[in-house]
């Protein structure tokens, strides 16, 4: 009979306790503090984003935006409006490069300079508690300098002279080296030869901008330059800087045979050229080991990354290496440390930044006064002006450096406004290997030696032009670690080093010709993946085993006694170089973690198991079933007498090449290392390092899986670990090989050889890997069977 639920009572309402709305509250305060903390870093994220991309988008006409088919149209728009690219993206352009060396101080011309460089380089001689400091003070008192002189050395860290004095330089290169360029172009790369006179690295003194190269961009005919009629720079006019573009270059290339007095239009280039030193501090052994103290020897620290500028435009503000830097005559420090080496930057990347839109000319003009107004200190430290002083970056500078006027267009009446493009250079854009130490004895040698240093050093320099958005620069600069090597590296520590920074620099934009970093990136991922998923498989595998049905007996015995010799060789290695107890446990832990799958083989393989009873174990013997015992003794089939010759013939061939160092194929670099506690470990190695031992283990291993093979095949199963584990052994193999394929992976200097070993591991594994495939896998758990036998017996 149908009951009408209609005409029942509703059910009682759910009760409403107080934790069940404490809870409730509780989730809504947390949602609304998730969505507020979201919606705070996403707009951070945003507006940094923004900054990066396009930093100076509040100065752009329109605010950056695209302007509406209905508003005026950019043609149109006139000066008192908007400032214009001097440079357009159909602009064709050549790059002039000139690099600059400092000719020595006694080479100077100016007879009064000269004295002053004498003065200066003989101030480090003496101490404060010198006999002679009074004599020095006389010295420099007669020297005269001026109070602005004297204010500007000690704010700016350099001596008197340098701050009076433009140094003296000589064009040692200056030719067009790249031609025919625009805004599109990128990474495009050339090679100039030049000869380095390292006279002037005999000096006391010594600065980054020693030897220096000058970008200067020469448009192509025809070019908005053609029209100038007038610009205002950014640097003030009172102060004095280092020349960029050669005057006798000028002289001998017109830049348009159309305009008959070029000058101004040189000038103007003069303005946008962009300066950077090609000279490094870094530390280098002394040959000599006599221009230090034990003392000062032993409390020196090793600085990979001294010498390294922290600005792009070195000619204006001069970066030099701290401890070579001149120490003012007002504040006198401690003489440099004799071994620091200049090194010459052999590698250079010049970017220009791509940017053609409209600044709206208010904002643009306003940006140029403020930075008139405040560069090379005209801002603070009481107006006093010096190139020292100058600091530019494209946060402060920008676009806004120089501001042209042009004439009237043929056929228009009204001028127009023009932005140079900034011009700069990336900070690391140069490998260890384009580091070179400039072969200049800077020590005060007692001994006699026939070796004489040259007066000249060929370098070959590579320069590479990008035309670049603001974010890639940021990426470039601040992504990319600075990669620099100690003075003793050995070749295989360089080259080690300087694939890391191919990797890294090409991973974020600029790709070194003839390399493939995203694709060796793909293989490290690969690589990665497969090596821990491997170990974990092997682990599992043996931990969930629970028949030896198609296990080689002799062949997991052989594996275990290979395990142990290997973790006991690094045990005794890690114990002779533990210095604290806390290595003494690392080590200990690391060793039971290697015999781990040897514990749990034995633990599988073995007839006896442990048995827990609450407090007590017990040590019980159990019978093989039938199926185990059947596979036991049916084994690999083969005669025992062959298999003890197989085992000579491994060893054999496994111990010569490892005893002679014979390579089925060489590696292109020897891997050594100049670290004194691996030089140390390795000339104090234990018996279990010599490679007899090591020999012995990868015999041990490589032939237990021969037996496991040969039993698979007699028992057509396959056992001893999963399929999937063999075929990611495989892939795990292919990336390995995949380094000796330049097709894949590029020029690639660390190819670490193929030895013999290594063909045979090959070759086993893809033995397993086939079988692996075609023949049947034996399943972890015992079988119904196998059971049901067992009870029988009973």
């Amino acid at each position: 009979m149908d009951i009408d639920k209609s005409s029942l009572p509703p059910s009682p309402r759910p009760k409403r306790t107080v934790k069940r709305c404490l809870t409730i509250f509780c989730i809504l305060i947390a949602c609304a503090i998730s969505l507020v903390v979201i919606f705070t870093l996403g707009t951070a994220a945003q507006t940094t984003l923004q900054f990066v991309k396009d930093p100076h988008k509040n100065l752009i006409y329109n605010n950056g935006t695209k302007i509406k088919q209905n508003d005026l149209s950019l043609d149109k728009l006139t000066s008192q409006q908007v400032i214009r690219p001097l440079i357009e993206t159909n602009t064709k352009f050549d790059l002039l490069l000139t690099i600059y060396s400092r000719i020595p101080n006694e080479d100077v011309l100016n007879e009064k300079q000269k004295e002053e460089y004498q003065i200066e380089s003989e101030n480090h001689k003496y101490n404060k508690n010198d006999k002679k400091q009074d004599k020095l003070k006389k010295t420099y008192e007669e020297i005269e300098y001026t109070q602005n002189e004297l204010s500007i050395s000690a704010k700016s860290g350099k001596s008197p002279v340098e701050v009076r004095y433009l140094p003296q330089e000589q064009v040692i290169f200056q030719d067009l080296v790249l031609k025919d360029l625009d805004l599109t172009h990128r990474d495009v790369e050339t090679t100039i030869k030049f000869d380095l006179p390292l006279k002037r690295f005999y000096d006391h003194y010594l600065y980054s901008i020693d030897v220096r190269a000058a970008i200067a961009l020469i448009p192509k005919h025809p070019n908005k330059l053609e029209r100038l009629e007038g610009y205002t720079g950014w640097k003030p006019e009172e102060a004095e800087y280092l020349r960029r573009i050669d005057l006798k270059y000028i002289e001998q290339s017109p830049l348009n045979p159309n305009i008959e007095n070029s000058t101004l239009h040189w000038e103007a280039l003069e303005t946008i050229t962009y300066a950077f030193p090609l000279i490094e501090f870094h530390n280098h052994g002394d040959p000599c080991n006599s221009t230090n103290s034990k003392e000062e020897e032993e409390n020196f620290e090793d600085d990979l990354f001294a010498g390294i500028r922290d600005e792009e435009e070195g000619s204006e503000k001069d970066i030099p290496f701290n401890p070579f830097a001149v120490k003012s005559t007002i504040k006198r420090g401690d003489d440099v440390n004799a071994s620091l080496q200049p090194h010459i930057v052999s590698r250079s990347h010049v970017y220009i930044i791509n940017e053609t839109r409209l600044y709206d000319r208010k904002a643009y003009d306003n940006a140029h006064k403020n930075l008139r107004k405040s560069a090379c200190g005209k801002g603070m430290f009481g107006g006093q002006v010096s190139r020292f002083l100058c600091q530019r970056t494209f946060q402060s500078n920008g676009y806004w450096e120089n501001r042209f006027v042009l004439k009237p267009e043929e056929g228009k009446k009204n001028k127009e406004l023009a932005y140079a493009p900034y011009i700069g250079d990336l900070r690391h854009a140069a490998g260890p290997k384009d580091i070179k130490a400039l072969p200049v004895t800077r020590h005060n040698c007692s001994t006699d030696t026939t070796e004489v240093d040259p007066d000249f050093l060929p370098v070959n320099f590579t320069l590479r032009f990008s035309s670049l958005t603001p974010a890639r620069v940021n990426i470039l600069d601040n992504f990319v670690n600075t990669h620099r090597v100690t003075h003793n590296a050995t070749e295989y520590e360089v080259a080690a080093l300087h694939s890391d920074w191919e990797q890294q620099y090409g991973l974020f934009g600029s790709r070194t010709e003839g390399t493939h970093p995203i694709r060796r990136l793909i293989i490290q991922i690969i690589s990665g993946l497969t090596a821990i998923p491997i170990l974990i498989l092997h682990l599992i595998y043996w931990y969930t085993r629970s028949t030896t049905i198609g296990i080689n007996h002799p062949s997991v015995y052989f594996a275990i006694s290979s395990v142990l010799l290997g973790a006991l060789t690094n045990l005794s290695e890690g114990l002779k170089e533990s210095e604290s107890w806390l290595d003494y446990l690392t080590s200990s832990l690391m060793f039971l973690f290697e015999i781990s799958p040897a514990i749990l083989q034995l633990r599988t393989i073995s007839p006896f198991e442990l048995i827990r009873n609450k407090y007590k174990f017990t040590l019980k013997r159990w019978r093989w079933s039938h199926n185990e015992r059947n596979s036991i003794r049916r084994g690999t089939g083969i005669n025992r007498n062959m298999w003890i010759g197989v085992f000579i013939f491994l060893f054999t061939a496994i111990y010569l090449p490892n005893r002679y160092s014979l390579h089925f194929i060489h590696p292109e670099i020897v891997p050594t290392s100049s670290n004194y506690k691996d030089i140390l470990a390795e000339s104090n190695k234990s018996y279990l390092s010599y490679p007899i031992i090591d020999s012995i283990s990868h015999t041990l291993m490589t032939f237990s899986y021969l037996l496991q093979i040969s039993h698979n095949q007699n028992q057509q199963s396959f056992a001893g670990s999963y399929a999937l584990t063999q075929y990611m052994i495989l892939i795990f193999r292919f990336t390995e090989l995949s380094y000796f394929s330049t097709w894949i992976v590029g020029k690639y200097d660390l190819k670490l050889g193929l030895t013999y070993i290594t063909l045979i591991e090959i070759l086993i594994e893809s033995v397993l890997v086939y079988q692996a495939y075609d023949l049947k896998n034996i399943d972890q758990q015992k079988a119904e069977e196998e059971e049901e036998e067992i009870k029988n017996e009973k």
